[in-house]
């Protein structure tokens, strides 16, 4: 079916169904979930080798079909340069959910064994408080020595 802007307004489900997913002609891949909730979605739907994929791109009441057209349009031509859209995003998730903080739970039980563990832990929760947000892939050596810098300022070394 070829999706305009009214149809994606409009369509309802057929009763007895709780999901359907349209597709748009005019745009390889494009559909409009629609769900029994009311909800309204724009997918990207594609195949990588063997494997079916499908990436939600937003809502259908806060993105408008030509903009869904665009962003299927992009995904469609990385599709076809042999990236897979959906892999990347989870791995942008998955690194971003790896912080500072939660290597810092990994890290300080297993350094009980330590001489001096106390310390380390203090410099690690007290004094590099600033860092526990932040990606631990952007947690550098400049990161660390203005850390350093901060706290022989504030703290005289301590």
């Amino acid at each position: 079916m070829k999706i305009t802007q009214r149809v994606a307004d409009t369509i309802g489900l057929p009763p007895g169904k709780t999901e359907i997913i349209v597709f748009d002609d005019a745009q390889p891949g494009l559909g409009l979930r629609l769900r029994c909730g009311g909800s309204r979605a724009w997918i990207y739907q594609y195949k990588i080798g063997t494997k079916h994929r499908r990436i939600t791109l937003g809502s259908a009441s806060a993105i408008r079909l030509d903009d869904a057209r665009a962003t299927a349009t992009k995904l469609h031509a990385q599709v076809r340069l042999g990236f897979d859209p959906a892999a990347e995003r989870t791995e942008r998730r998955i690194a971003a959910a790896e912080t500072f903080e939660a290597a810092l739970r990994l890290y300080l039980p297993r350094q009980k064994a330590r001489v001096r563990p106390i310390e380390i832990e203090r410099y690690l929760t007290r004094y590099f408080r600033a860092l526990h947000q932040w990606p631990l892939l952007k947690v550098d050596r400049r990161a660390v020595a203005e850390a350093l810098a901060k706290i022989e300022d504030e703290h005289g070394g301590a």
